[in-house]
């Protein structure tokens, strides 16, 4: 079921597909399924976290005391530059 979901959603839906791939196979011709298996579960919740910290949605960091700012984007969903803490 795992190995299933992380093809699924991370070979087959993401956007960072061609990446995972690359990798996966070198690990793949290795016999290394357990590291594959691992990549695709840290890969998926790191990109994930990042995007919801670019987005305000997380802190970038746990061990921040300071709470979350409001970030304004660009037009093309990229955090602008200056007045901010």
């Amino acid at each position: 079921m795992l190995g299933f979901n992380i093809v699924l959603w991370i070979g087959l839906l993401s956007n960072y597909r061609r990446p995972f791939w690359r990798a996966a196979w070198r690990a793949l011709s290795r016999g290394q399924i357990d590291a594959v298996l691992g990549m695709g579960l840290v890969a998926y919740h790191l990109i994930r976290f990042s995007r919801e910290a670019l987005r305000g949605e997380q802190n970038a960091s746990f061990y921040s005391a300071r709470g979350r700012a409001a970030v304004a984007y660009t037009p093309e969903g990229v955090p602008a530059l200056g007045n901010q803490p």
